[in-house]
């Protein structure tokens, strides 16, 4: 069988190609261009696996790019598991038999209610938030809770995908020398406080005020905190 220029033309510029053994199963899956497909079968050839050409299929073709064919080939092997491939095919973790529904149950399953660990929080620690909480809010992706102004200062816990994050917020309401000197001084209180055990983020505001910010280990952490911030 000798296979010409023009019929390569008709494969490719990109293809997937397969060996199988006599029952039917698969030997070998690859992609290739040009004629890859035959070296397997070539003695010649550094690729040589002792293939005949007979047993030979291209199973797609006409592909646009190494990147389709990487992916169909890793498709293909994933589903018929050839004997003779080394590796199960890129991106193997990326192709699963499952049922959509089961994917969606499983996906709900592993969502955090923060409606609930919200209302949660605030119960079990009434004793440290209680006096002193200002509000609260949440949403499908976290839940906030924040202390009442106090002489122009207050804090936010903020629980999310992300993790934990604290933040000492300047909220002065006048525009005079006191007002726009409140985050310099906050900034000088917390500093001190803080700076050792944590990474803090200082973000003044263009005008007023500005917020101090900084991930914490857990939600416990940061109730810590808030016991000893909104207190002093």
């Amino acid at each position: 069988m000798k296979l010409t220029g023009e019929f390569w033309e008709t494969i490719g510029p990109h293809y997937v190609y397969g060996y199988q053994h006599p029952d039917g199963s698969w030997k070998y899956i690859g992609k290739a261009v040009v004629g890859r497909v035959t070296d397997h079968a070539n003695p010649k050839s550094i690729s040589y696996k002792g293939y005949d050409l007979e047993d030979a299929y291209i199973l797609a073709r006409n592909l646009p790019s190494d990147k389709v064919a990487v992916a169909v080939e890793s498709a293909l092997i994933q589903e018929h598991q050839p004997t003779d491939n080394l590796v199960s095919g890129h991106h193997k973790e990326n192709y699963i038999m499952a049922s959509l529904k089961g994917l969606f149950d499983n996906f709900q399953a592993g969502q955090r209610n923060y409606h609930v660990e919200l209302a949660e929080c605030i119960v079990d620690h009434q004793d440290i938030i209680g006096s002193t909480i200002g509000g609260s809010t949440s949403n499908n992706s976290g839940f906030l809770i924040y202390s009442a102004l106090r002489e122009s200062t207050n804090m936010d816990i903020r629980v999310g995908k992300n993790g934990v994050n604290v933040s000492v917020n300047s909220q002065p309401t006048s525009d005079n020398a006191a007002g726009r000197g409140h985050f310099d001084k906050l900034v000088e209180i917390v500093t001190p406080m803080l700076e050792d055990e944590y990474d803090l983020g200082i973000y003044p505001n263009d005008k007023l005020g500005g917020k101090i910010k900084f991930d914490v280990e857990d939600l416990d952490t940061a109730l810590e905190l808030w016991s000893d911030i909104t207190s002093s």
